[in-house]
């Protein structure tokens, strides 16, 4: 009986040396220097707070002008695991809702930036459209 309880106390022992000794994991509290998945985010920026079909969190943010007005909830606060979102109901009931987001039930972190190209359509240029492009034909004339 006596060894069981030393070989029980050795192991606690051994256990909870292991769990003071370890080093810091991104679930411990500590420094939000580099602000984990959230490091592309800033306080007070405008991004779009979404759900995919499976009910999973999506936050995507535009630089785009026609999609700005899709961000409507403002970056609060920026933790190490966590992103605090603030919604400002203007338009509706006026109402002001604050939303806490863990790292771990956040499925998507997405930016949608401006395209450097531009974008140019000549006619007729869809793939799948059965009529001919404008002078063009389709037979070539062999030359003697």
């Amino acid at each position: 009986m006596h060894a069981r309880l030393m070989t029980t106390g050795t192991i606690c022992a051994l256990a909870l040396a292991a769990l003071a000794l370890s080093p810091q994991i991104s679930a411990q509290s500590g420094s939000a220097a580099g602000k984990g998945v959230f490091s592309s985010l800033r306080v007070g920026q405008m991004v779009e707070f979404s759900n995919d079909q499976s009910g999973a969190l999506i936050i995507t943010t535009y630089e785009d002008d026609d999609k700005k007005p899709l961000m409507r909830h403002k970056v609060k606060e920026i933790g190490h695991d966590f992103l605090s979102l603030e919604f400002d109901d203007r338009e509706g009931s006026g109402a002001v809702a604050e939303t806490r987001i863990t790292a771990y039930r956040l499925s998507m972190l997405g930016h949608v930036g401006k395209s450097s190209r531009n974008a140019r359509t000549t006619p007729n240029s869809d793939p799948l459209s059965d009529r001919p492009v404008k002078g063009k034909t389709g037979t070539t004339k062999k030359k003697n």
